[in-house]
């Protein structure tokens, strides 16, 4: 019956069904350019927070750098304090050692003082 319906109005069933199949994929497209542009939205943010990670990790990094570069020159700093606090160490050593040996000399001379006062005294009588 079909098929004679289409002989007598050629054309009259299919044009309603090419329309609503365009309307059906003009829609699909629509959907899909819609879909392809949050998409890419999307790519952008997501290149965007990218970036700024980059950004925070360089930065990250040459902080830790600097903690690392500043870590070395206060170990060579404390090394050369070290340093100077051993020579400090040894000249008190030094010093204490000369004023026992001059405090000895000194008692030497003022026991040589005594001598010679007491012979200068024998021979003054």
């Amino acid at each position: 019956m079909a098929s004679n319906f289409s002989s007598i109005f050629p054309g009259q069933l299919c044009v309603p069904g090419i329309l609503l199949a365009a309307l059906l994929c003009m829609e699909s497209v629509d959907r899909a350019a819609r879909q392809i542009e949050e998409a890419n939205t999307y790519a952008n943010q997501s290149g965007a927070a990218r970036a700024d990670i980059v950004t925070t990790v360089e930065s990250t990094a040459d902080q830790v750098n600097a903690i690392a570069t500043a870590s070395e020159q206060q170990s060579a700093a404390s090394d050369e304090i070290n340093g100077a606090i051993a020579l400090i160490s040894e000249m008190a050593l030094q010093t204490s050692a000369a004023m026992r040996e001059a405090s000895h000399a000194v008692a030497e001379l003022a026991d040589q003082t005594r001598n010679l006062m007491d012979l200068m005294s024998s021979m003054q009588q």
